[in-house]
């Protein structure tokens, strides 16, 4: 079945009002099915274009959310704060400043080393040197004269 443009831009109207669950939409939308919307989504340049400028609108709320968890809302009288109405949300800081502020030094990252910061495989350098002056000189030079023929 054919669709018009007007049809579609109803869609759009009940895939808004869904938050965008299309399957929510989908079954709303006289039970069409994801095939058709995804072949839409192909096919047509504009609904494709007005499904993504719609979602970008959605990101731009989310974000303007986000930023009042961030900053908080601040209860102000006579040019005081006095309480917050919305207290800043450490975690909404901690993404923020992990995803737009990389370049400052606000990266997650995941230290893997040994015990107290040493290499997990092999030893450090201080160990090495601890157990070669435990081996006898004769045995440490024929082992590494053994070494220098085999590379």
């Amino acid at each position: 079945m054919a669709y018009t443009q007007e049809e579609k831009e109803r869609f759009l109207q009940v895939l808004r009002a869904t938050n965008f669950n299309v399957s929510k939409a989908c079954r709303q939308f006289n039970n069409l099915s994801r095939e058709t919307y995804r072949n839409w989504c192909e096919e047509d340049e504009w609904f494709a274009q007005a499904v993504k400028d719609m979602l970008e609108e959605e990101i731009d709320e989310s974000e303007e959310v986000h930023r009042a968890l961030r900053k908080g809302i601040p209860k102000v009288k006579e040019g005081k704060l006095v309480a917050w109405t919305q207290r800043p949300d450490r975690r909404a800081i901690e993404f923020f400043l992990q995803t737009k502020a990389k370049d400052r030094g606000y990266v997650k990252r995941i230290e893997q080393t040994g015990k107290d910061g040493k290499p997990l495989i092999g030893q450090d350098l201080e160990s090495i040197l601890a157990n070669l002056q435990e081996i006898p000189t004769e045995e440490l030079i024929k082992y590494l004269g053994k070494r220098s023929d085999t590379q």
